[in-house]
This record gives structure tokens, sequence and C-alpha cells, in this order.
């Protein structure tokens, strides 16, 4: 991988639970939130939403497997994040990059189930700024 990448990038799936307006609200609230107080190890954080299908996914990238421990530890308590799981339920993760062992462990100690791919590095491309 290049320097120009980021170290992890999660594919997030999720399916909805409250009307469209809800969600709009609850993720706006939540990217906010990140923005403001996630840490330098967001280094992207995007969410898009298939009103007809229910659905939604989010592309969040990190600097590295701590600064996605990091978020998580933080974010879990906040208010924002149970108005975003009150609107939309966690289907599925790909991690791109390194979904390092302490990434795994943490999962696996809070009882995280949800399907999760992950074992892709990065093979080319590049990102415009």
């Amino acid at each position: 991988m290049t320097q120009d990448f980021p170290a992890l990038t999660v594919l997030i799936d999720f399916d909805l639970l409250a009307p469209i307006e809800d969600v709009q609200l609850a993720i706006q609230s939540l990217a906010q939130r990140v923005k403001a107080e996630g840490g330098a190890g967001i280094t992207g954080y995007r969410f898009y939403i298939d009103p007809a299908g229910q659905t939604a996914r989010g592309v969040v990238d990190y600097t590295s497997a701590q600064a996605w421990i990091d978020y998580h530890e933080k974010a879990v308590h906040w208010p924002e994040m149970a108005q975003w799981r009150a609107a939309a339920r966690l289907e599925g993760l790909t991690f791109l990059g390194d979904m390092a062992p302490e990434i795994r462990a943490w999962m696996a100690a809070r009882g995280m189930t949800v399907p999760t791919r992950a074992g892709y590095d990065h093979a080319a491309g590049f990102l415009r700024k």
C-alpha cells in the first residue's frame, strides 16, 4: 500500500429501521460528532442511504487499526451513536486493509457477531485531492 491511502477502510452495511428523515438526522448528528471529537485517526467518514432498498452503507477511513479501536471505545457511549443504532441495524463489515488481531479481539470481547469480511490488500489505484 502507498502512503497516499488510508491504512484501513471499512465498508459498513446497515438495514434501516426508521423513517428516512430520522435516519438522515441520526447519521448527520453522528457525523458531526465524529468530525469534532472522533479523533485524528479517522480520515474519512461517509455514509450513503438507499431509501428504496431501506439500506445504508458507511465508508470510513482510519490511519491504523488502533484508530478504529480508539474511535469505537469513545463513540459507543455517545447519544448520537444510540440515535443511529435506533435508526439502523448493523448488517455487515468489510475491512479493506489491515484487520489486525486487536480489532478481532475487541469485537469478540463485546460479542459482535456481525458478518465480517477481511483480508483485502491494496493492489492499485489513486486518490486525487
